[in-house]
């Protein structure tokens, strides 16, 4: 069995972190941004490896519903990706600005189990 950081070498960058393509749309681009930027603060490790695709793919549902005149499909996209984005970043440590939302991911990482070893 592998050990849960052995990964193919083309799995070694977290989503997000590949080049942007020709055809992504503004919103793909900058969830790429916000990916490297929070992958360079140090901020992300394969933990976040899902958190950083489901970003990708919802930023390419805004662009889609976008352009398709679906309000409410970008209306839902956006609300997931902000709560996509405040799981990724850390705590707050302290100081004003925290809300309720900040309030419940932080009592949420507090609570979570830590991964079991299935071998």
């Amino acid at each position: 069995m592998t050990e849960p950081s052995e990964f193919a070498q083309a799995e070694a960058a977290l989503p997000g972190l590949e080049p942007s393509r020709p055809h992504d749309s503004a919103m793909v681009k900058a969830a790429r941004r916000t990916i490297t930027s929070l992958e360079a603060a140090g901020y992300l490790d394969e933990r976040h490896a899902v958190l950083c695709q489901q970003m990708i793919e919802l930023a390419e549902v805004v662009d889609i519903g976008r352009r398709s005149g679906k309000a409410s499909a970008v209306a839902m996209a956006a609300a997931q990706i902000i709560a996509t984005y405040q799981l990724m970043v850390p705590e707050a440590s302290g100081g004003e600005g925290g809300d309720a939302w900040d309030e419940l991911v932080a009592d949420m990482r507090r609570s979570a189990t830590a991964p079991r070893d299935s071998s």
